[in-house]
């Protein structure tokens, strides 16, 4: 029996990778660099996703306070304020 710790991460093929883990880690050295970038990935795109909410939201809010004129005031103070909860960009 080894008296150190083996990575546990799980290779693309199926198989465990089995190289010695870092101290007080479950991965080797690679893999923690791996899973660091993926991490990193994962959060640039929630990020992008929800600037892309963001902006959408804030377009039709905009067009909404275009047509104010021809949409009843409380209506249009309605669905703004609900567009803010949803996005949550009330102040």
């Amino acid at each position: 029996m080894p008296k150190f710790k083996r990575c546990l991460h799980v290779k693309n093929d199926g198989t465990v990778c089995q190289a010695p883990a870092m101290r007080r880690r479950s991965c080797c050295y690679f893999h923690i660099d791996v899973r660091r970038r993926e991490r990193r990935k994962q959060k640039a795109r929630m990020e992008c996703e929800l600037r892309r909410q963001g902006e959408a939201q804030a377009a039709i809010a905009l067009n909404l306070l275009r047509l104010r004129n021809l949409i009843d005031k409380q209506l249009l103070s309605k669905i703004l304020r609900e567009l803010c909860v949803e996005g949550e960009c009330c102040e």
